[in-house]
């Protein structure tokens, strides 16, 4: 998860998709559970909390200072189903700069353009904005299971969030590929294999596509991915899909210089 000693716009991002996270279904959460399993001090999931109430998101149940907290009915309509709206709005400085490259890359490629976050402990991977074009209506109608893998899941779940594993390892020693045949599916989230190519490609939640994941960088920290979803039968071509590539490390690149700008102070 992002801290920093003064929250700029990612880090707030992050912390109330965390604070939001901490609630599965219809949860009744005391203010510490939520901050254990937010990964944030008392004070600071406080803090989120009381803008998630004044947003509508979280309603505090029972008596003030010793009461529980529970999303509110307009927040379990957004987890049944995403995409529908977006559940966290980024500042308006960096909204501008996300939408603006996420649209473009999604006009260029004529694919879907998604950008992640990582959240919560354990750690996932949300998605917290996204240009789909054309392609809304067909990924809507996807099964839910498949649309809420897509939008939220653990980080070795998919390449989207094997390039964020792979990517905060690189400090680390990551362990050798193993020398036996393995499936293309574990070769293709190899943390080695990504860090060396710069990327992640598997098969995306959503059937029928396939997913380009890309690591978004705020100064020396993963803060996400940037990910393009494209459709299998064109991302099989092998020139096309190393356009694709070329594509989406230019969005990320553009993107993690201005969150490079904005929050100078970052830390996992």
């Amino acid at each position: 998860m992002l801290t920093s000693v003064a929250a700029g716009p990612t880090d707030a991002v992050v912390r109330t998709v965390a604070v939001l996270d901490a609630f599965r279904g219809p949860d009744q959460l005391q203010l510490s559970e939520i901050a254990e399993r937010a990964g944030l001090p008392m004070p600071t999931a406080y803090r989120y909390l009381q803008g998630l109430v004044r947003a509508g998101r979280v309603e505090r149940i029972g008596k003030l200072g010793s009461g529980a907290y529970a999303l509110t009915a307009s927040a379990h309509q957004q987890q049944a189903r995403p995409f529908e709206d977006l559940p966290i709005r980024i500042a308006d400085q960096s909204a501008r700069v996300v939408g603006s490259e996420l649209v473009k890359l999604q006009a260029e490629t004529g694919q879907v353009a998604l950008l992640y976050a990582s959240v919560g402990v354990p750690p996932m991977r949300m998605c917290t904005s996204w240009a789909m074009g054309v392609h809304r209506g067909t990924l809507l109608t996807a099964p839910t299971a498949q649309l809420h893998a897509l939008w939220q899941a653990p980080l070795d779940a998919d390449a989207s969030g094997a390039v964020i594993r792979a990517f905060r390892s690189t400090l680390t020693k990551v362990r050798a590929p193993m020398p036996e045949p393995r499936p293309a599916a574990a070769r293709a989230l190899d943390l080695r294999r990504i860090q060396e190519q710069g990327h992640a490609t598997a098969a995306a939640p959503v059937e029928g596509w396939q997913a380009i994941a890309v690591p978004l960088w705020c100064a020396s920290t993963v803060a996400g991915a940037v990910t393009l979803l494209a459709q299998e039968h064109l991302a099989r071509n092998v020139a096309r899909r190393a356009r694709y590539v070329d594509r989406v490390m230019d969005t990320a690149g553009v993107i993690s210089r201005h969150l490079t700008r904005v929050d100078v102070r970052c830390a996992v």
